[in-house]
């Protein structure tokens, strides 16, 4: 599911980019976060809008001798996002095929395996086995086309997501 969301992030800033293009350096680091899923499994596709940036902060050093001399900004923004939730019938493009299963890229970029006992009888794809009851029968799937899955489960690796789907099911396949 795609939806629109208003996040708040702190940037740190290095020292050797105070100077008078800060606000591009910020900048920067913010875009940089697209594409990237936080700890919800939410992955932010886009910064939309830019509501604030607060003022630079020095946080003390204390009796931190690892301390950069950095500022902290804070910036208020809306960003469009994507969740994928359980349950969820979502559209998937084949990317790569297996005699134990296919491979789809869902949504923004997620990966979704999708296992040979998970798919429809009657769907076949190079390197899956016909049965003598299915030979002529079947739908034959290719890299590039365009299946309908459920989404079965969602992790995360890293900063991308990845699922297992299902195309067995009603509306899928």
């Amino acid at each position: 599911m795609f939806y629109r969301s208003t996040e708040s992030v702190t940037i740190r800033l290095p020292p050797r980019h105070f100077h008078c293009y800060y606000m591009r350096a910020l900048l920067d680091i913010l875009y940089s976060y697209e594409g990237k899923t936080s700890t919800n499994n939410s992955t932010l596709i886009a910064v939309t809008q830019i509501f604030n940036v607060s003022g630079g902060r020095i946080p003390p050093s204390g009796n931190d001798i690892f301390s950069d001399g950095g500022a902290d900004f804070t910036i208020a923004f809306e960003a469009l996002m994507f969740h994928a939730f359980p349950g969820e019938v979502m559209f998937g493009t084949v990317i790569g095929m297996s005699p134990f299963g296919i491979f789809l890229t869902c949504g923004a970029a997620m990966q979704v395996f999708v296992g040979v006992a998970l798919c429809a009888e009657g769907i076949t794809w190079d390197g899956r086995k016909e049965t003598k009851s299915q030979e002529g029968r079947g739908k034959g799937i290719m890299i590039g086309d365009g299946v309908l899955v459920k989404i079965a489960a969602v992790s995360r690796q890293g900063d991308k997501l990845q699922g297992v789907g299902d195309m067995s099911g009603d509306y899928t396949g």
